[in-house]
């Protein structure tokens, strides 16, 4: 058991860390490891592929509360990023100035692992926070596809998400590339185009099943986004049918 706070950073390879609060987990590379004081606990690296780590002990009095302002625990110590170019760097800083035999540097050495720990914090919350607008997006995108005749609106849909209206046009634009009345439309016009190739339902009905409250409105739009008329877009798409 260690008594100070150890990060563990997996550069290349991988491996498995265990722990009685965490139970094993595999550490791929680009991964982060929090290795708690007085934790039993082992981690090793994969007999094929090996490791490259990069690692640094830090007082746990002073790096425990900030772990657990960030919601970092004993339970869920890893996580595997996409990048952690920026880390190594961090960390080749910290090894260049340890080789450097002079009893000065200790105040930088400190520094450098104070700045290690505070990037991680940052990589660690990023990714949570990205893993959150993409499960708000997600229901967003539900609701709007579940609702097709009965478009929700941005306040309904921010409060869904839990944002701000502003906050959840720019997460689910950048998201999906439309804003969510767009989004909803473009849905529409899909279903419309699989109801004309695979029913012989009337456009009137087909309109009214994709939320269009006149066969003009929902003529207009169809044409404007596929540069077709829905009745040519069927005959067409009979017509290929017919021919294969």
């Amino acid at each position: 058991m260690l008594t100070t706070l150890t990060i563990v950073h997996v550069t290349e390879g991988r491996g498995r860390f265990r722990s009685e609060p965490s139970g094993v987990q595999d550490m791929p590379r680009n991964s982060v490891l929090f290795v708690f004081p007085n934790i039993h606990h082992a981690y090793l690296p994969d007999i094929n592929t090996g490791w490259d780590d990069q690692w640094v002990e830090i007082d746990a009095s002073h790096a425990l509360p900030l772990l657990r302002k960030w919601g970092i625990s004993e339970e869920y110590p890893l996580k595997k990023f996409d990048s952690t170019s920026k880390l190594s760097r961090l960390f080749q800083e910290l090894f260049e100035i340890s080789y450097i035999e002079d009893f000065s540097m200790e105040p930088e050495l400190a520094t450098c692992a104070y700045r290690i720990l505070a990037h991680v914090i940052q990589l660690w919350n990023s990714s949570q926070a990205n893993t959150e607008r993409q499960r708000s997006v997600e229901r967003m995108r539900q609701c709007l596809l579940n609702n097709l005749s009965n478009f929700k609106s941005v306040a309904e849909l921010s409060e869904m998400a839990g944002m701000s209206p502003s906050r959840m046009r720019v997460i689910f634009k950048e998201a999906t590339g439309m804003t969510p009345k767009q989004f909803q439309l473009e849905a529409r016009i899909s279903r419309a185009e699989r109801l004309l190739t695979d029913s012989l339902l009337p456009i009137g009905i087909i309109a009214e099943q994709t939320g269009f409250d006149s066969v003009y409105h929902f003529s207009r739009q169809f044409k404007r986004m596929r540069q077709i008329a829905p009745q040519n877009f069927r005959n067409t798409r009979r017509s290929s049918r017919d021919q294969t």
